[in-house]
């Protein structure tokens, strides 16, 4: 797959960056038949393989290597693309950060074999792809897999991405792309949902936290929007909630998915600091 100049210095800062996560993945990679990988760091990303899958549960093989150095702490992840009309990854609708921490000797090798489970709610076709970082949320690879197509098994709110938008409130000035909160600030995301089931569904908004990146450590958190949101059947609609606050200047990085029962929707992330901490200003 041939990646975007764009994609290596933006994979790069993702970890120190403050803009909402569902821009476009243009900006980052674009397909072609075979996989390829980009090295960031002595870690890489080497003989991906989807040995099998089922529906949308997916079984990936790959190999971890290191060149010069010993390196702790890697972690290892799947992200997955939604693609534009001409077939290009364009929109980050799901990720799944494994909690596996590993130390690797300087030229040495692991082999893993992972399952990964795609949101049942997604249908079509998707672009997989698995990245490493440690756990500080410094980027060391990146490879893009395969084009997957997903059939859905169940019916329930899918959130539809490129929709959503985050503010700053109170602040009437959003139109600065780095999102930094003040003491009295909070942080609202907006989106678009679609309730595919022909009943009514209440849904409830779930968040995770983590420091830095999705693979930093589970993050201190305040406040965020829990009461439930309800849809009728085949109802498209709007809805807003309040994300969780970090208690400290930190850089954060929060996703939101939404819940019924033991069903998720497809999540959606954003990253944001608490006023103090360091900025890089970059964007995904």
């Amino acid at each position: 797959m041939k990646l975007f100049k764009s994609f290596l210095f933006s994979f790069f800062v993702i970890s120190l960056i403050f803009s909402f996560n569902a821009v476009s993945a243009l900006d980052e990679v674009k397909t072609r038949a075979e996989p390829s990988q980009i090295p960031l760091a002595e870690v890489n990303i080497t003989n991906t393989k989807i040995t099998s899958n089922d529906k949308n549960i997916y079984n990936i093989s790959f190999t971890l290597t290191n060149g010069k150095g010993m390196q702790t702490g890697v972690k290892y992840g799947v992200s997955l693309y939604s693609l534009n009309e001409k077939g290009e990854p364009a929109v980050l609708v799901d990720e799944k950060v494994y909690g596996e921490l590993l130390s690797m000797q300087a030229d040495s090798s692991i082999e893993k074999s992972i399952v990964y489970n795609a949101p049942t709610i997604l249908d079509g076709d998707y672009i997989l792809a698995l990245s490493s970082q440690n756990e500080s949320g410094f980027p060391f690879g990146v490879v893009l897999v395969d084009k997957i197509k997903l059939v859905s098994s169940t019916k329930g709110v899918r959130i539809l991405p490129e929709t959503c938008v985050t503010k700053i409130e109170p602040k009437t000035d959003n139109t600065s792309s780095f999102l930094v909160l003040g003491p009295d600030d909070t942080l609202r995301l907006t989106c678009t949902a679609v309730n595919s089931d022909g009943i009514p569904v209440s849904v409830l908004p779930y968040f995770e936290t983590n420091y830095r990146s999705s693979y930093g450590g589970v993050a201190t958190t305040k406040g965020g929007d829990t009461k439930p949101i309800t849809f009728n059947k085949l109802e498209k609609k709007t809805f807003s909630v309040v994300l969780p606050k970090g208690d400290k200047s930190q850089v954060y990085y929060v996703k939101m998915m939404l819940k019924n029962g033991e069903a998720y929707s497809n999540s959606i992330s954003a990253i944001y600091t608490i006023e103090g901490a360091n900025q890089a200003r970059a964007r995904l």
